[in-house]
């Protein structure tokens, strides 16, 4: 009977019963790592990894209300949290794992999936598999190859598009070819490459929402200059490979979108003649002089 007391007692002794509100009235857990995973849906599952710590201290969530939530401690004991918000940590409980779910976490408006976060702390996110293309605070991310991101001491509104419409063009130069991608939940229209000007060009029909061209930097060399209904505007690029180029802004209005760029490698083909004739003079007494010594 002692023996079975005892078991009893044990056992409860690895279950903490923690009150709600309790956590925001302690010092802030010192975190290891901190992970949020959001689905295909805009639903999250977090996971807090919390340092060990010789005295109580709480833990805030990223979101709230948490659902299914679960808190292991080192010693293989469970901790039980009544907060939907945060949980107290107790003290001496070794390295604890702190895991629930958010739901409708992130919010689909307009086509573009929109989260608004704030947390103290490093937070590590994974996209959707499906999300090739994100944007923080307006700043593209691109995820197409990885789809995880650390957000530092962390301010950001999260953005990403899942499954954006894409329209393919040509831009066409002697007998050479250059595919365009466009990525934009507007229509386009009238799209033109033009050589002499170095520039791309196409009409968009609604207004604050990303467009994203990508194209070779064969095509248009670096650096850019975007202009939307021939006003120069603020715009973002990105590195997709060596040879590929992405360049993003969010127009305020319908209109023709423009980019710009420093150079246009075909064409060198036309001034290569020109440039190696001017050398040709150049060089021309030098190796005159040289003739006679």
């Amino acid at each position: 009977m002692r023996l079975e007391i005892f078991a009893i007692l044990a056992i409860g002794c690895l279950v903490a019963v923690i009150p709600q509100g309790a956590a925001q009235e302690l010092p802030g857990a010192e975190q290891e790592r901190i992970e949020v995973v959001i689905d295909s849906e805009g639903d999250a599952s977090v996971k807090h990894r919390i340092t060990s710590s010789t005295e109580p201290t709480g833990l805030e969530f990223v979101g709230a209300p948490a659902h299914n939530l679960r808190i292991t401690d080192g010693l293989g004991g469970e901790i039980v949290s009544m907060d939907a918000t945060g949980a107290v940590i107790p003290a001496d409980r070794g390295v604890v794992l702190v895991e629930y779910e958010l739901q409708d976490y992130a919010r689909l408006v307009d086509g573009v999936w929109s989260l608004d976060f704030l947390y103290t702390d490093t937070v590590v996110f994974t996209v959707p598999d499906d999300a090739e293309l994100a944007f923080i605070n307006g700043k593209p991310l691109y995820t197409k190859t990885d789809k995880r991101f650390a957000c530092h001491g962390c301010q950001m509104v999260l953005e990403y598009m899942v499954d954006a419409p894409k329209s393919m063009h040509v831009a066409s130069w002697e007998d050479r070819e250059f595919p365009v991608e466009i990525r934009t939940l507007a229509g386009v229209e009238n799209f033109e490459f033009n050589q002499p000007e170095r520039s791309i060009s196409f009409d968009v029909d609604d207004a604050d929402t990303y467009v994203i061209a990508v194209f070779d930097t064969e095509l248009l060399g670096k650096p850019y200059i975007m202009l939307h209904n021939g006003s120069k505007v603020v715009f973002s690029g990105y590195d997709i490979s060596e040879t590929r180029v992405g360049i993003t802004a969010k127009p305020d209005a319908p209109g023709r979108v423009t980019i710009i760029g420093t150079t246009v490698i075909p064409e060198f083909s036309v001034f290569a003649p020109l440039i190696a004739g001017f050398m040709a003079v150049l060089a021309y007494p030098l190796l005159r002089r040289l003739s006679f010594h």
